[in-house]
């Protein structure tokens, strides 16, 4: 198993859901149910929960997480190239802080992914895209190339009317990579189409930085709204972990 660092990146500022990172699921703020999740997938030597917030920080700290306090960033994956450098961590995976029920087996395989393409951006998607997905502009899709793990050919909210594209996934919201490859994300120039969109990876594609997708089909409970949190009780009640 490579070293690698979970950095789980988390701000009280949410535009749709502001304080989500604290919000209480089952007696413990999410923020901590994803670092912990990540702490029982086993394969990272370190989690550090990365924030621009005290008061996430403080709360941090009362549950024994490690934390690291970062300036204010424009998305996620900027947050965690900062916290990658202060680190001096090699590999770096990126778990949301407002999933705490990520699948622990998708996390393993990409902590042993990244080493084998050090120059790319690593992400996952979800190979089972309903109808209710195709609608719903709160699950980005992602189109893939052939193969597995995939390379990313394009990233939408809403699929364009009329398109005869194939390849449409579910985008799984979790990133990974090398320093470097973090490092230089992080300097891009960010394209018109990514604030339009609202998806960070358009970045990297609009530069030609490779972007490969570990393809599977998992339980998806990301916390984008409050009325998403009876998902995420549901999961761990399945699992017996409430």
């Amino acid at each position: 198993m490579p070293d690698v660092v979970c950095v789980v990146p988390a701000r009280m500022a949410s535009t749709r859901f502001p304080g989500k990172p604290l919000v209480d699921i089952a007696g413990t703020p999410m923020v901590v149910r994803s670092a912990h999740r990540a702490l029982a997938a086993q394969c990272f030597s370190r989690v550090v929960v990365a924030t621009e917030d005290r008061e996430i920080a403080e709360v941090c700290e009362r549950h024994g997480l490690e934390f690291l306090l970062t300036p204010a960033c424009p998305t996620g994956t900027d947050r965690v190239a900062w916290a990658a450098g202060k680190l001096g961590a090699d590999w770096i995976v990126n778990l949301q802080g407002d999933e705490p029920v990520f699948p622990m087996d998708l996390l393993r395989d990409l902590a042993l992914l990244l080493p084998t393409d050090p120059d790319a951006m690593w992400t996952a998607a979800d190979l089972v895209l309903s109808p209710a997905d195709r609608a719903d502009p709160d699950v980005v899709k992602i189109r893939l190339g052939v193969g597995d793990p995939a390379d990313a050919l394009d990233f939408h909210r809403e699929i364009p009317n009329g398109s005869t594209e194939t390849g449409w996934a579910v985008h799984v919201g979790i990133y990974g990579g090398s320093r470097e490859a973090l490092g230089r994300f992080s300097v891009l120039p960010v394209p018109d189409w990514e604030m339009e969109r609202r998806i960070e990876p358009l970045r990297a594609l609009a530069h030609r930085m490779r972007v490969r997708a570990v393809t599977g089909h998992w339980p998806r409970a990301a916390v984008d709204r409050r009325e998403h949190i009876s998902t995420v009780l549901e999961e761990l009640r399945r699992e017996g972990a409430q």
